[in-house]
Order: structure tokens, then sequence, then C-alpha cells
């Protein structure tokens, strides 16, 4: 192994980024964008034509070059993307809309070509609307002159039957812009402007007015002050009152597709305005959309109507913004539609109907929670009762619909006030609520045609069982286990009994009923306690009998985990469990059985642990292993599988210890023996086999030393001394097993963690005497291999010695020794981008060291190599490589604060006069270590201080990555506090450069405020946050502009 410390070899240079500008540079491969309209328009409708048209355009002999470059696809589409952020473009797109819409011969085309130039300019102006940096390209004063166009445009294009995806483009255009300019009076504008002179605007007016507020609440649109979307809804919320007049006016007349767009409005509005509660009261809005729902129609309308009543009740709850007057009309209205419409639309089993009733109930259940809890008796069983009727709804994507409500209510039960009251709701519920359990044991039969599903549809089905038992599980909490094991047990001899009076040839196919009830049982088991006998008896008993088919892989997955579950009560039942482990025994040599028999058996082992069963689980264990190793089928277990049987043949085992300690020996020589024999053939310098095997008996040596609990049989001896041995035995193997196979990351990763496992186990003094073997492993191992988990070993040895002054120094030498390595191995900037995983753990590993001992590295030259090579690490794209090198940064800061307080402190401290003198002079010698520390990380900050800082800075402007803005374990944020804690007039001078680099902005100054008035943590993570986001975006931007996607 290398030893002594070296520097890093590789040079990079910190190169200044281009400036960003408002207006963009050109790309390099594209001609040239022309600032005459005319000219730009004609080279824009060539490269529409090339990049929509099916054929690309063939140019005219005449053509100039840059004619003949557009004709082509790729150039055409990098000149278009360059074009949209370029400011030529407002000018040219508002021109393409007024030829194309009147139809003057300018740019020529087919109808097709037309409609193509006209939804590209439309889609340009709407993008360049929704960005304040394209908004600067223009006078502000022009504005209301562009408002004005794209209005006059979007009325245009829908009086002559323009499509409606183009003049939604225009609407969303002219909704952007008017939050960029704070037109405060769109609402009463428009409606006076364009509604009242051309009633027959009416579509597109609705339009106009839908998005206007969902724009304004876009992340999409980036606007110069956050404060503007806010006003702009405020202004909008003013204006509720002529706004619902309108809409109330437009709904009165008879026409379903004008009703359509009335709803979509309303929609939008009760989503993202605060319509007064007083404007509402004096509407008959409110009441518009459940006219709509109650006749069934299930169309368009219905659905709209759905959503709008969906967010009238997600808005006007109970919560805050209650309102006794519009309570008492929603209430009843939603109450009315459970009556007859609900019925009929039940009647007719139209799933749409009755997924918008479904959605519509369980929206006020959830929004009027503190109603249905109410003390005084409002008849809110009824509403509990709809939502019930729609979980039995026999659907599972519509029934599943209502779970959420559930948990809500089962909550909201469970935290009613005081005790005797919330005992008195519970059962007033409680008829209901066991009505529910029955219909999930119904929604969690396996549909008929279970088998013959594709993969993803099989997994819908495992997911919404999954949510059904856990609703079960809620009622299980609320109710209790005995309530609820008693109404599943019924419902389990109701499908019995069903299933017995199938015809014997039908039976084979009957069994979703019973292995329903199966699994509710199952997901309950926890809360039933161990000596339950008036239930559980019959149901293990069925079980035992195997009356139930025994061909369906899916029923005897669900009997195992069944039986593991209720592993401790078969441990004070035993009578059942040799039958039953027979059972689990042989679903284990199936192979779509063998993952759910092996946690049984686990679950068997654990919950059994007073039982004698340490032999029989050794006696199937070792019969596995020997087929897997002779490959033979009489198990059909793979490696995972047959480690969580060996982890509960370990529990197993280790529960009979209590009784009989000395057994303890016999059951560890032959677990680990067998392991160890077979791991030395295959090291041996004459086997040719792959890794694969060894990988195997690692994984077992693994589960053996983490669940295998031994007995101490010598007072003064640990009773882990027994894996302290084995690992002392196999420690040539294991060191065998590296050298056969150094470029084998799957084995150097479960290498690893056996030791991780190992020193942990032992613990940290009886492992001790391994210490130093293990160091030089990792040290040669990651020399020959460059594997990254020994550096992950490594810092688990730091983890465990840190603290321990002794093996300090030992501990200096190996990351020492692994720096030296990794700085061989980390030349280039490419080096770190192709080993991103060693540069993880690598800067975790002396991270770490900084955290639990890091004075021998502060005071070793080998820091400021490490912080350089930081510094290249913060360049590479890789979010978990990127983390590690702030972290060790971090930590690294993090000390520099320490000693500096641990520096004034010391200053503080004297010796009383007349004191002893070695007192004194232990005093002095102190504060002269803490001195020379605090000089030494001193000297290395200032040595490399502007580096980091200008990534930073880049990382902050988009140039570099910026994963990791805010994380209290290494983070951007973090390190620029702890600097302006540490060195505050510094970073400013540091951060001046790169910060150059941005153009001015609120948020850049709100930044640089954060730091000179020296704020708290959280406020400098929101400025920085902020500043990100801003500055990336306008990266961005100029990104594409250069033909970039």
């Amino acid at each position: 192994a290398k030893t002594g410390l070296a520097t890093p070899t590789f040079i990079f240079h910190h190169d200044k980024p281009e400036e960003m500008n408002v207006t963009p540079p050109q790309h390099p491969h594209i001609p040239p964008h022309s600032d005459n309209p005319d000219d730009e328009i004609k080279r824009v409708r060539i490269a529409i034509s090339a990049v929509f048209s099916p054929t690309p355009p063939i140019p005219p002999p005449d053509a100039t070059e840059i004619e003949r470059l557009l004709s082509q696809r790729v150039p055409a589409d990098a000149y278009l993307t360059s074009f949209q952020r370029h400011p030529i473009a407002w000018i040219v797109c508002d021109r393409l809309l007024i030829v194309d819409a009147t139809g003057a011969g300018a740019c020529g085309g087919n109808a097709t070509e037309t409609a193509s130039r006209q939804f590209f300019a439309a889609q340009t102006l709407m993008f360049k609307c929704r960005e304040d940096t394209f908004i600067r390209q223009i006078p502000s004063g022009a504005l209301p002159s562009l408002r004005d166009s794209l209005v006059t445009q979007a009325s245009n294009y829908f009086l002559r039957g323009g499509n409606r995806p183009l003049v939604t483009r225009l609407c969303m255009a002219i909704a952007a812009l008017a939050v960029q300019m704070n037109w405060t009076t769109a609402i009463p504008d428009i409606l006076e402007t364009v509604y009242g002179p051309s009633p027959m605007l009416v579509p597109m007016v609705l339009e106009l007015f839908s998005v206007l507020p969902e724009e304004c609440c876009s992340e999409r649109l980036f606007v110069s002050k956050t404060s503007m979307k806010a006003e702009m809804l405020d202004a909008m919320s003013k204006c509720s009152e002529s706004m619902v007049s309108f809409l109330t006016h437009t709904f009165g007349k008879d026409d379903r597709v004008g009703r359509l767009e009335v709803m979509r409005c309303m929609c939008s509005w009760f989503r993202f305005v605060d319509i007064p509660v007083s404007v509402l009261t004096k509407s008959i809005m409110l009441e518009m959309p459940f006219g709509i729902v109650a006749e069934n129609s299930g169309d368009d309308l219905f659905d709209v109507a759905v959503d709008c009543i969906c967010e009238m009740l997600c808005t006007y709850g109970t919560g805050p913004r209650a309102n006794s007057i519009l309570i008492g009309r929603l209430v009843p209205a939603v109450m009315a539609l459970g009556a007859d419409p609900f019925k009929q639309a039940k009647e007719m089993q139209d799933q749409d109907l009755l997924r918008g009733y479904c959605r519509i109930f369980s929206e006020m259940g959830e929004n009027y929670m503190d109603l249905i809890m109410s003390k005084e008796d409002l008849e809110q069983n009824k509403l509990v009762e709809l939502v019930l009727h729609c979980t039995e709804i026999p659907d599972m994507e519509i029934a599943t619909l209502t779970l959420n409500f559930w948990y809500s209510f089962t909550s909201a039960l469970e935290s009613q006030t005081p005790f005797d009251f919330r005992q008195r709701r519970i059962e007033y519920y409680t008829p209901l609520l066991t009505r529910l359990l029955q219909v999930c044991t119904v929604l969690l039969r396996y549909p008929t045609d279970i088998l013959s599903l594709p993969p993803d549809a099989f997994d819908d089905v495992v997911r919404d069982r999954f949510y059904v038992t856990e609703t079960i599980q809620d009622l299980c909490h609320l109710l209790g286990g005995d309530i609820v094991l008693t109404c599943l047990a019924g419902r389990l001899q109701e499908e019995y009994a069903l299933f017995e009076n199938t015809p014997d040839n039908e039976k084979e196919e009957s069994w979703q009923g019973c292995e329903s009830c199966l699994l509710a049982i199952n997901s309950v088991s926890k809360y039933i306690p161990n000596d339950e006998s008036t239930y559980l008896p019959g149901i293990m008993s069925l079980l035992s009998h195997r009356t139930l088919p025994q061909d369906s892989h899916l029923l005897r997955n669900t009997i195992s985990m069944t039986i593991g579950s209720f592993g401790p009560w078969l441990g004070l039942h035993p009578n059942y469990l040799e039958t039953l482990m027979n059972y689990i025994a042989e679903g284990l040599a199936i192979s779509e059985c063998a993952s759910a028999a092996a946690i049984a058996v686990r679950e068997l082992c654990e919950g059994c642990y007073k039982q004698q069963m340490g032999d029989p689980v050794l006696n199937l264990y070792d019969n596995i292993v020997k087929s897997n190793l002779n490959d033979t089928s009489n198990f059909q277990t793979d490696q995972k599988d047959e480690n969580e049987v060996l982890e509960g043949v370990c529990k197993a085992v280790s529960s009979q210890f209590e009784f009989n300690p000395r057994m303890a020996s016999t059951c560890f020589e032959r677990l680990a023996q067998p392991i160890g024999n077979r791991l030395a053939k295959l090291v041996a310098p004459e086997s040719t086999g792959s890794s694969k095997g060894v990988v195997a008996e690692i994984e077992r040596l693994t589960v053996i030393v983490r669940f295998l609990n031994l007995p101490s049989v010598d007072p003064a001896q640990p009773g882990d001394a027994l894996i302290f041995e084995l690992m002392k035995q196999s420690w040539s193997l294991l060191d065998a097993t590296a050298f056969k196979y150094p470029e084998d990351p799957n084995l150097a990763e479960k290498l690893c963690r056996l030791h991780k496992h190992a020193l942990r186990k032992v613990g940290a003094d009886l492992y001790a005497p391994l210490l130093e073997p293990l160091m030089i492993q990792i040290v040669r191992n990651f020399d020959i291999s460059y594997q990254s988990p020994y550096l992950y070993l490594a810092s688990i040895c730091i983890t465990e010695y840190g603290r321990k002054l002794e093996y300090v120094p030992k501990l200096f030498v190996m990351v020492s020794q692994l720096s030296t390595s990794c700085f061989s191995l980390l030349k280039s900037i490419e080096d770190f981008t192709n080993h991103p995983d060693v540069v993880e753990e690598f800067f975790y590993l002396v991270g770490r060291f900084m955290y639990y001992c890091p004075e021998p590295l502060v005071l070793s030259p080998l820091l400021l190599s490490l912080i350089q090579c930081a510094s290249v690490g913060m360049h590479i794209q890789h979010k978990d490589a990127n983390k590690g090198t702030l972290n060790f940064l971090e930590h690294t800061l993090t000390y520099g604060i320490d000693i500096v307080s641990s520096c004034r402190e010391a200053s503080l401290q004297s010796v009383p006069e007349g004191g002893d003198k070695d007192e004194a002079d232990a005093v002095l010698k102190a504060k002269q270590h803490l001195l020379l520390c605090q000089q030494s990380l001193q000297t290395a900050i200032l040595a490399e201080g502007q580096n980091i800082v200008s990534n930073i800075g880049r990382a902050l402007i988009g140039e570099l990555p910026a994963y990791t803005l805010d994380n209290r374990s290494g983070s951007i944020t973090g390190i620029i506090w702890k600097l302006n804690v540490l060195c505050p007039e510094l970073l400013l001078n540091w951060l001046a450069q790169p910060l150059e680099w941005a153009p001015d902005s609120p948020v850049k100054t709100e930044f640089i405020n954060c730091l000179r008035e020296r704020r708290g943590r959280d406020e400098l993570t929101l400025a920085t946050k902020a500043f990100n986001k801003y500055y990336e975006r306008m990266r961005s931007l100029v990104t594409a502009s250069r033909g970039g996607r």
C-alpha cells in the first residue's frame, strides 16, 4: 500500500462564465436574425414550413444560402428556438397573426401551413409574455399597445372561426401580460370594451377569464416582483361581484356549450380567487352546478360541474373561511344529490356518473369533518352513509376514492375529547364502520381474470389492496382488535360456506372470497392479543386442514403471510405449528410462493421464540442450501429468500440459548463451518468459478453476524466473542476474495457490509485487535481496485474509533493513504466525472474525519489538498458526489467556528497566582495548540476560499450544479452561512467577482443584504433559493437561445 501524504496533481482553471444578457447571443450554427421585420418574417415562414410540414420544402433555384439552410429541419428548428427569445419576435409574431388572419398574401401557403404559422406565433407570444426577462425587451410604454393588439387578434380569430387551441394560446398570452403590466382593471375593461360591444364574443371572454387566474398562479409565469401576482389576485377578488353577475347572466342562456364554458370559468375562479362570501350568498351561482349534476347527463358538462362543486366544497368548508349561510346552502344541495340523482346513477350503473358522485360526497366529507364531528345532532350519519354507499360501488377505482375520507374520519373520531364523548361517538358510528369492514373484504377480492392481467394492471390491483388494508388497520385502531376480528371472522365463515357449496369442478376457481378475508385478518394481526381463543383457533384449524384450493399461488401466498403474521399467537398454541410449518415449507418449492414462504418462516421463528424450533428450521435451511448448491428443483428460493430463512434460523436458535446456553457453540459451528468450507474452496487458486458463489457465502455470513445472538458461557467473556473468533478465522479467506475478484463491485460491497456489521455487533473494544489489519486491507484493496465500498468501510472505522484518542493517529494514516490513492485516480475533471461514487464516498470519509477527530488533518498539509480537490468536485454533474464535497467543506467550516470559540474561551482562562506550575504549563500548551489549529485552518481557507466561493457563486447562477441548496449536513447555504460567521468581509469580497456575472435584480439585492446584515440561517436559505431560482431561469433562457434543448 502507498504511504505518505500527497497533493492533487490535477490542474483545473476556474473560467469566468459568460455574463447573462437580456438579449441572447446568436447560435453559431444558424444564420443571424435580421432586424428588418419583413426579412425575418420570410425566414421564419421558411423555417416553420421545414419544421412542421410532412416533407421539407424545396427551395427555388434563386433561393439564397440562408433560405436553403432554413429549408433543412434541424437548422430550422434551432433558428425558431433562437427566434423565440429574440426581441424581433414581438413584431414578427404580431404581423404573422395579422397577415394570416386577414389572408393578405404576404405569407402564402396552404391552410395547414397557415395554421402552423398562426399557432407558432401565438405560442411564441404566450412564451414571451410569461417571462419578465422578455418583457424587458420592449419599452414599458408599448405594453398597452401590445395588449390591445393581442385582444384584437384573439377576438378576430374567434369571430372568423379560428381553432380553439389558437384562441386559448392568445388568451393565455393576454392573461400573462396582464400580470406583467399590472393590468388590475382587466375584468371591467374586457366586459366594457370587448363583451359590451360584441356579445357574440362571450366564449372568447369566458376563455380569457378562465385562464387569467390560472396564469396568475402558474409557476411558469415569472414576474419581476413576487407581489405582482398577489396584487392581481386581489384585484380579481375585488371584481368578483361583476364576474359573478356576468357568469350568472351567461349561464341563463339555454346553451349547453356556453354553460360548459361558464362552469370551467367558475371552477377556475373558485380554485384560485378569493371570492368574498358576501358576493356568493346573494347569488344563485352556487346552485348552478348542482342542477347540471342532477341531470345525470354524463357528458363533459357533468364532469366540469362536478369539478366546480368539489372546488366549492374545498374552498368553503368548515375551516377558517367557514360561513353558516354558505354551509346552509351547500349541505342541502349535496344531500339532495344523494337522494334520487345518485340512486338513478346506481341503477344506470354508469361508471362516469358514479365517479362524479363519489368525488362530491368524499370531498364534502373531508372538508366538512368538523360538522360531522359536531356534538349537535345534525344527521351527520346521512353524509357518512352516502360515502359508504360510494365505497360499496363494485369498481375498485371508484371505491378507493373514498379511502382518504375514511382515514380522516377515523382520525377525527379518535381525537375527540373528552374520552366519554369520544366513546359515545365511536359507538354511534360502529354499525356503519362494521359495514365498512365488510365492504373492505369485498374490495380486497382479486378480479376473476387476475392471472391474465398485464404486469402494470396487476401492480395496480396490489396497490389498491394495500390501501384497503390500511383502512382496515385504521378501523382496528379505532374499534379494537376484538370487534374487527369478530366481523372479519364472520365474513370468512360466510365466504367459506359459499366455497363449500360450490360444485367440486368449480372450487379451484372460487377462492377469491376466502383469500380476501384472510388478507384482511392478516392485516390486523398486530392488534389481536396472543391469548385470543374465540376465532383464531377456527381460522388456524381451517388452514391446517387444507380444505382451500392448493394450486392457487396467490391464495397460498396470503395463507403463508397470515401464518407468519400470527407467529406470536402460534407460539402460545403450538399444536398447529407442525402442520402449518410443513405447509410453508412446501411453498418454498414453488417458485411463485417461495418469497412469501421464506418471510413466513422468518416471522414464525421470531414469534415462536418459546418453542423448540431450532432443529426443524436448521434442517430446513440445510436442505435449501444443498438444493441451491446442487442446482436441484427441491426448492425454488433465490438468495434473498434463503437469507430470510437463515435469519429466521438465527432467531430461532438464539431464543433456545436462553434455556440451554451451552448449545450455542454447537449451533454456531453448524451454521458457520459449512460456509467457511465452501468459501475456502471457492477462493482456492485452482477454483475458476465466478464471484457469484463467493458473494452468496459472504451474504450468509453477514446474516449470521447480524441475527445470531450468542450467550456468554463464561461471565468474563462476552457472548459475541464467537463472532469475533469467526471474523479472525475467516480473515484470510475474506482477504483472498478481494484479491481474487478485485474488479467486482458487488463483492466489494458485500464484503464491506460484513465487516461493518461484525464491527458493530462485536463492539469497538472487543474488535480492536482487528482494526489495524482491517485498515491495512481497506487501503490495499482500494489501491488495487478503486472500489468505493472500501471508502465507506473506512468511514465506519472513523465513526466507531474516532472519539478514542489512542486510535486517531492510525486512522489519520489510513485517511492519508486513501487520499494518496484517490488523488492518483482523480487527476482531471473527467476522472471526477467517471468515478462519482469514489468522489462521494471519499469526501464523506474525510468529512467524517473532520467531524470526529479533525486535529491531525487540520495540522497537516493534506487539508489544503483536500479542499483543492473538493473545489473540483463541485463541478461534476452528479448529485451525491456533489453533496459529498459540500459535506466535507461544511464540516471543515463547522470545525473552524468551533475552534474560534474554543480559542476565545481559552483566552479567558487563567491560572491563579501561586498555582501549580505543571497546571500552568498545561494551560499554556493547550492555548498554543488551539491557536496552531486555528492558524492552520485559516491558512487553508485563505488559500482556497476564493475558488470555493467562486464555485458557489457560479452554482447559484446556474453555471455549476446546485443540487443541495439547503441541507443540515452539506449544502451551499450551510457553507455560505458558516463562512459569513467566520470571515464575513472576506466572503463578500470573494463573492463580488462571481456576482458581477449576474445582472442586478431584487433577489440579488436581498441576498447580499442577508449577508451584510448577517441574518439568521433560515432567512439566508430563503434568499439563496430565490437567488438561485431566478438566475438559473435566466441562464436556461440564454442556453436555449443558443439552440440547446
